[in-house]
């Protein structure tokens, strides 16, 4: 990125860039944040945080990244790093839900896979084996309890926890 930049501007003024010089720069898919300041006479501070992945999305043969800053990126993970997701290729969606999960107390990077459904809802697979299913309604809150029946005695051997039905749980073993 910095490479790209020095090419760009050197040998140019500074005092002559306008912050429209930079909006290649800003519309970049693997930076979550910029920040460009010109600092009189001859020098540019460039404040920036690269894009993290956050998950990997299967969409029917192909695989892409999406990063933290809910773009695609184009770099290499390891599929261990990150969990998988299946069934969206809506980047918002996905991000959305991401983000909720991250959020909540639940534990994202105990997540393998991130399954969703044409209904709207989704499931969480665990690192542990166990599955989680989410209703169409999902809220901060849902998850939050889910993260609290997975640390009950009463759950430690079920392999899905199934809160679809409102009012209910549902375990297998």
């Amino acid at each position: 990125i910095i490479n790209d930049l020095i090419k760009n501007i050197k040998g140019k003024n500074i005092f002559f860039l306008k912050k429209d010089y930079f909006t290649k720069l800003t519309n970049r898919n693997d930076i979550k944040y910029l920040n460009i300041k010109k600092n009189y006479p001859n020098v540019l501070i460039l404040d920036f945080i690269p894009a993290k992945p956050l998950c990997i999305i299967e969409i029917q043969d192909s695989k892409i990244i999406l990063g933290d800053n809910g773009k695609k990126l184009d770099i290499k993970v390891k599929n261990n790093n990150v969990p998988t997701v299946l069934g969206s290729d809506d980047f918002n969606k996905v991000f959305n839900v991401i983000n909720l999960l991250k959020s909540s107390k639940f534990e994202y990077k105990k997540v393998e896979k991130i399954i969703f459904f044409k209904s709207g809802r989704f499931d969480v697979n665990l690192d542990n084996g166990i599955n989680i299913k989410f209703p169409i309604k999902y809220t901060k809150e849902i998850i939050n309890y889910s993260h609290n029946l997975l640390n009950r005695k009463k759950f430690a051997s079920s392999k899905i926890i199934d809160l679809r039905i409102k009012n209910k749980i549902i375990k297998y073993e």
